[in-house]
This record gives structure tokens, C-alpha cells and sequence, in this order.
């Protein structure tokens, strides 16, 4: 009996967010929809603290811990080309092609690119330029984009013409 009660008022409450809905732009609805689903996740959390059933939560956030840990050092390790990649976008202004065609860098971003500092010796451009190319290259899921970033950066610090 308490389940079909359950049933009934979800089934109420789900119509009348659905007619509230209605009445909203897309735009609008959209941010409601966000809210409202963070909402029902929170009473649903509450829910299961209360009935003691909370340890599937706690078993599915450990699981994510490792997936979690991968992403952010992806991320962490691809920074600098991030922001050079956010940086060159930004200065192309509304242009959408994916390769920069005036094919010129200084120095200084070339060592961005290549997170090296100043200075460092030619072994150490190569191994660098070789390690995040196997990262970054097109056939591998990155861009043209970045693969030629990474070569002109490569060239520049190298002398090549």
C-alpha cells in the first residue's frame, strides 16, 4: 500500500513539473530542469540516509575515484597546450577553421607549448616534442590543430626554416 502511495504522489508531482515546464521559454526550461533534477537527487540521498540504504552511494563513489583521478591528470598534464589552444583561439577571433594558417610563434610561446623552460637543450625539445605528439597526434584522437602547434614549436626552438 505504501509503494502504490509512493507511486501516486512521483506520478502527481512529475505532472505538475512537466505543466510548470510548459509555461517557460527553452532557455528558462532548461535551467529549471537542471535545478530540478539536482533537487530530486538531493531528496533522493536524504531518502536513503534516512532508510539506512545509503551504501550503494558510498560503493559507486569509490568506484568513480580512479576514473576521477585519470581524467583530472589528462587534464593537469594537458594544460599548458590548453591554454595556448583557449589563447590562439580567443586572438583568431570567428574564424572556424582548425589549422592556423599564418604558421608564426615567438619563442617564448614555443617553450609554452612545449612546457620547457627557456634554455633547455635540443634532446630534451625533441623527447618532449616526441612525448606530446603521441598524445596529441590526429590518428590518436587529437587535432591537426595542436599537432601542428606542436610541430611549428618544435621547428621554432630548433632553428628549423
Amino acid at each position: 500500500m505504501g509503494l502504490l502511495f509512493t507511486f501516486i504522489i512521483i506520478l502527481i508531482v512529475g505532472f505538475r513539473c512537466w505543466a510548470a515546464l510548459k509555461k517557460h521559454s527553452a532557455k528558462e526550461r532548461k535551467k529549471l530542469a537542471i535545478k530540478s533534477t539536482i533537487y530530486v537527487l538531493i531528496t533522493i540521498i536524504i531518502l536513503l540516509a534516512i532508510s539506512g540504504r545509503v551504501s550503494w552511494i558510498v560503493a559507486a563513489g569509490a568506484a568513480l575515484i580512479p576514473i576521477v583521478k585519470i581524467i583530472f591528470i589528462f587534464i593537469w598534464k594537458s594544460l599548458p597546450l590548453i591554454q595556448v589552444w583557449m589563447r590562439t583561439r580567443g586572438a583568431r577571433g570567428n574564424r572556424t577553421s582548425s589549422v592556423d594558417t599564418n604558421n608564426k610563434i615567438t619563442k617564448s610561446e614555443a617553450w609554452e607549448i612545449l612546457d620547457l623552460e627557456p634554455g633547455s637543450a635540443d634532446e630534451k625539445i625533441i623527447q618532449k616534442h616526441r612525448e606530446l605528439m603521441q598524445k596529441l597526434h590526429p590518428d590518436r584522437g587529437g587535432s591537426n590543430y595542436m599537432a601542428s602547434k606542436l610541430n611549428l614549436a618544435r621547428d621554432v626552438l630548433l632553428a628549423k626554416k
